[in-house]
C-alpha cells in the first residue's frame, strides 16, 4: 500500500468530540453544564451520574460525554487511532492484511474510519455503515447496516436494537475480500446516507 493510500484513523477524541456536540445538540446545554447540574444533585460516582442523567433523559453518547467531563476517559482513550489498530492485530497478523485491503476499499468510498479498542467503524458523514473486528485468531469479521438477504457469505444476525450491524461477512483470508465483499460494503454505504 502506497503512503498516499495508507487508512487514516481516527481515535477515541473525534468520539469524544462527536460525543459533546450529540448532547449539545439534544439539550441545548453543553458538557460543563451537565457536569455542573450532575455535581449539584450529588452525583459523586459514575454509577449515580449515569442514574441521575438517564433520569434527565440524557443517554447514550451525550451521556458518556458527560461522565467522561467529570471522572475522566478510560486509559485506552489516549492511544492515536493507528496504535489501537496495532493492539488489535498484534497476536492476529494473519488477518491484518485482510483489515488493510477492506480498509482500502472503505476509504476508497470515502468512508471516516474510527479506531475503537477493538474494532474499527467505518462511517460515512451521516453514521455508522460497517465495523472490522478480528474476531478470532483466523477470521475478520465484517458487520455491515444493510438490508440484504442470508446467503453462503451474508448471515444474518439476531436483532440488536444497541447494534444495527446485522449482517456478517467472515473472512479468513485476502482473497476472500472479492467483488462481492466490495459490492456489500458500497451497497452498506450507500444505504446509510
Amino acid at each position: 500500500m502506497s503512503a498516499e493510500n495508507e487508512p487514516r484513523f481516527a481515535g477515541w477524541q473525534q468520539m469524544v468530540d462527536d460525543s459533546r456536540a450529540i448532547l449539545q445538540r439534544r439539550t441545548g446545554a453543553d458538557v460543563a453544564a451537565w457536569a455542573d447540574r450532575v455535581r449539584a444533585a450529588g452525583a459523586g460516582t459514575p454509577e449515580e451520574a449515569r442514574t441521575w442523567l438517564a433520569e434527565q433523559d440524557v443517554r447514550g453518547r451525550g451521556q458518556d460525554a458527560v461522565i467522561w467531563e467529570m471522572f475522566g476517559p478510560p486509559e485506552f482513550f489516549e492511544l492515536s487511532g493507528q496504535e489501537l489498530v496495532d493492539d488489535q492485530y498484534a497476536d492476529r497478523p494473519g488477518l491484518r492484511p485482510i483489515a488493510e485491503v477492506v480498509f482500502e476499499i472503505a476509504t476508497g468510498l470515502g468512508a471516516q474510519l474510527q479506531a475503537r479498542k477493538t474494532y474499527v467503524s467505518l462511517r460515512t458523514g451521516r453514521r455508522q455503515f460497517a465495523q472490522v473486528v478480528p474476531a478470532a485468531k483466523s477470521a475478520l469479521h465484517l458487520l455491515l447496516r444493510l438490508d440484504v438477504p442470508a446467503d453462503d457469505r451474508v448471515e444474518v444476525l439476531t436483532p440488536n436494537k444497541d447494534q444495527p450491524l446485522d449482517r456478517r461477512v467472515r473472512l479468513r483470508d485476502v482473497t476472500e475480500v472479492d467483488d462481492r465483499v466490495r459490492d456489500l460494503l458500497e451497497a452498506a454505504w450507500q444505504q446509510s446516507w
